[in-house]
């Protein structure tokens, strides 16, 4: 029979989990598999986006490929632009395209999907559909309390001292003195996002009910900070707790200089430096006025991979985006 490409639903959980399972080559007790996790990444209400974000083919009643999506709303030349991020993309290996079906299937719902390292599944298929390049994105990090990043991240063996020696001089690293009269205050707040900055990489567009919705995440301590200058509110940072390592998940500014995320990583490290649970930060972006503040700021930028885009149409222009974390599952991942 035809596949049946359709929305899922809460009732298909069970037959979800097993499928993913054993796609991924995981065990079904597998904290991506949490079913509270699933229930939050696949069908919680987002007051965001209203729509399914879940989708499978099935053949004869039987799962043989899933995508959940994360969407997301650009703000470009050409006008709004909506696209998503396929995660826990999976397809029944013995189904010959169906990873790609479902891709194709997706893709009509949207202006454009995005795309970033992925499964090894992933990353052989993208080269061959069409993606193309937009941009760098930019990892860095930086140890908070190198002993205890030394032991948590790795099982102990001959290479630990050299692991934790490599650690601690990077802990020990100055920082630059911190920006004057720039602070956090915890609180999503009540003032909405502003509009873009004309003439500058556009970043996704949030509201509100994305990070009350972010704020649910069960497998992540999630805290978003109204960025205040001399007292004004002058954007928003979320931070993410997950095993000891504090993410700058999303740093959303009315001003997307390289000294205001100077200024805003640097309130991160503040953060993380008060919080005992968390060893190391990390943070991720994709243009350099943001690559910039973080290095100013005191992280190290480690690697860099690249940012793909694939168009619905050829009328959808393809264009480089500040990509962070809150843009894809890096919010929860282990």
């Amino acid at each position: 029979m035809k596949p049946v490409f359709r929305a899922t639903t809460v009732e298909d959980a069970p037959q979800l989990t097993a499928f993913l399972a054993r796609a991924f080559s995981a065990d079904p007790q597998s904290e991506f598999l949490r079913p509270d996790l699933l229930h939050w990444k696949l069908w919680a209400a987002r007051e965001d986006y209203s729509g399914p974000r879940s989708y499978v083919l099935e053949r004869d009643g039987e799962i043989v490929a899933h995508s959940g999506i994360w969407p997301l709303t650009l703000e470009t030349k050409a006008g709004l632009l909506r696209g998503c991020h396929m995660f826990d993309w999976a397809s029944d290996a013995r189904v010959l395209g169906a990873g790609v079906s479902i891709l194709r299937k997706v893709l009509q719902m949207f202006d454009f999907l995005y795309a970033n390292g992925g499964s090894d599944m992933t990353r052989k298929i993208i080269p061959s559909i069409g993606f193309q390049k937009v941009g760098d994105v930019w990892f860095a990090e930086r140890p908070i309390r190198p002993l205890q990043q030394t032991l948590v991240r790795r099982p102990l063996d001959w290479k630990t001292p050299a692991r934790f020696a490599r650690n601690a001089m990077r802990a020990s690293r100055p920082l630059a003195a911190a920006p004057e009269g720039w602070s956090l205050q915890e609180g999503i707040g009540e003032q909405e996002f502003p509009s873009p900055v004309a003439g500058t990489v556009p970043s996704a567009l949030r509201s509100l009910g994305f990070l009350r919705y972010l704020e649910q995440c069960p497998s992540a301590q999630i805290r978003v900070f109204q960025v205040l200058k001399d007292g004004r509110s002058v954007g928003r940072i979320a931070l993410s707790l997950v095993h000891h390592q504090l993410r700058v998940i999303g740093t959303w500014l009315n001003d997307p200089s390289p000294e205001a995320h100077r200024a805003a990583y640097h309130l991160a490290l503040r953060v993380a430096k008060v919080t005992d649970s968390a060893f190391q930060i990390v943070a991720m972006g994709s243009t350099p006025d943001s690559e910039r503040g973080a290095r100013a700021a005191g992280l190290r930028v480690d690697s860099h991979t690249s940012l793909l885009w694939l168009s619905a149409k050829a009328s959808v222009p393809a264009t480089a985006f500040e990509f962070q974390m809150a843009d894809n599952d890096s919010i929860f991942l282990p």
